[in-house]
């Protein structure tokens, strides 16, 4: 659906983007589709969103990629829902 509405030439929005993230979580490809995710969130300049970025940390540490939740970690410490994704990806 979310590839869908890309070939249709949508932008998805902040709330799409969380959606997304957290509808592939328990998917056995999740790893490949929030890449995929991610760079259309670069794209369409959505990581800059802190429910976005907060959803990317989280679904980068379910799957152990911890150096990528850091790398986002990092752009925004501040925020307590950050912080707590980060906190159980450990």
């Amino acid at each position: 659906l979310f590839m869908q509405l890309l070939r249709c030439g949508l932008t998805p929005d902040q709330y799409t983007m969380t959606s997304v993230l957290k509808a592939t979580s328990s998917l056995p490809e999740s790893l490949s589709l929030n890449k995929q995710v991610h760079v259309h969130a670069i794209k369409f300049n959505n990581v800059a969103d802190s429910y976005v970025s907060t959803a990317l940390i989280d679904a980068y540490s379910r799957n152990r990629c911890m150096q990528e939740a850091e790398v986002l970690f990092k752009r925004n410490s501040f925020d307590p829902v950050a912080w707590n994704a980060m906190m159980s990806g450990y």
